[in-house]
C-alpha cells in the first residue's frame, strides 16, 4: 500500500451509543459549534446547557435505539461501508474515516494515518456550507497543527458531471427496483 498518500472521508458524526449520556455528549459538541448555531455565545450557551442538554437527550433515546444497528449507529455504519468500498477501488491508498463531532475524531484519524506526504480530505457533503464542509475544514485545520503533509480539500463537488451521473444511476436503479417490487 502506498504510504505517501492517504484519503480521509469526513462525516458529521453520531453519538457513541443510543444512551442518554452519549447523546448528551454528542449534542453538546455538535450544538456548541458556532458554525452550527449562529447565535451570540452569551445567549446560546445558557439555552444549550440549561435547557436543551437537560431535556432533549432523554427524549431522543428511544428514537436512536430504533435506528441503531447491532454494532453501531447508521451514520458510522454507512461511513465505514463507504470507506471499505473506496478502499477496494483504491488499493494502494489507505482510506480512513473521521467524524466532525464524535468518534473517530479528525485528530484520532490523523494519528492513525501516520506519516504521509499528502492527505486528501473528502467531507461527505456535496456542497460547501459553513455548518458541514466548513466545520470539517475547521476540525481538520485544528487537528493538523504541526503536521508535515500537503492537503487536498475537496469541498464542492455537487456540479461535477461524474457525481451527477452517479446520482442519476442510483436513482434509476431505485426506480427500476421500485417498479418491479411487490413491496412498494
Amino acid at each position: 500500500m502506498n504510504t505517501r498518500r492517504a484519503i480521509l472521508l469526513v462525516n458529521l458524526g453520531t453519538p457513541d451509543d443510543p444512551s442518554e449520556e452519549s447523546i448528551r455528549s454528542y449534542l453538546k459538541e455538535f450544538l456548541s459549534d458556532p458554525r452550527v448555531v449562529d447565535l451570540p455565545r452569551w445567549l446560546w450557551l445558557p439555552i444549550l446547557n440549561l435547557i436543551i442538554l437537560r431535556v432533549r437527550p432523554a427524549k431522543l433515546v428511544a428514537k436512536y435505539q430504533l435506528i441503531w444497528g447491532s454494532l453501531d449507529g447508521p451514520i458510522r455504519n454507512v461511513t465505514k461501508a463507504l470507506k471499505d468500498r473506496v478502499q477496494e477501488l483504491l488499493l494502494d491508498v489507505p482510506v480512513h474515516i473521521a467524524m466532525i463531532y464524535g468518534k473517530p475524531s479528525v485528530s484520532d484519524a490523523l494519528n492513525k494515518i501516520g506519516n504521509v506526504e499528502e492527505v486528501t480530505i473528502l467531507p461527505l457533503f456535496a456542497q460547501q456550507t459553513g455548518a458541514t464542509t466548513g466545520a470539517a475544514r475547521d476540525a481538520f485545520n485544528f487537528a493538523a497543527i504541526g503536521q508535515n503533509f500537503k492537503t487536498r480539500f475537496i469541498s464542492d463537488y455537487h456540479k461535477d458531471p461524474d457525481y451527477i451521473d452517479a446520482l442519476v444511476e442510483t436513482i434509476a436503479r431505485h426506480k427500476m427496483y421500485k417498479d418491479h417490487s411487490p413491496f412498494v
